[in-house]
């Protein structure tokens, strides 16, 4: 038996994790590893399903500017 399509309708954003090297000092700069990465809870979702083996769609907007090219 195959699956229906999903269409999943949400949103698409671009997770920035920044980790301290050093121990936060007031009105310093602290060194700091940043990661960026896809999420969002649509995003998410619409992954899960298609690694799960679903045929999904995945309808959202996305910024016309750096943050929203890297998300996609």
């Amino acid at each position: 038996m195959t699956s229906a399509p999903v269409v999943v309708l949400g949103d698409v954003m671009l997770d920035v994790v920044a980790v301290a090297r050093a121990p936060l000092a007031r009105a310093s700069d602290t060194p700091a590893q940043v990661s960026l990465s896809g999420g969002g809870a649509g995003a998410n979702v619409a992954a899960w399903l298609a690694w799960a083996g679903a045929p999904v769609a995945l309808v959202a907007r996305v910024g016309d500017d750096t943050a929203g090219r890297e998300a996609v």
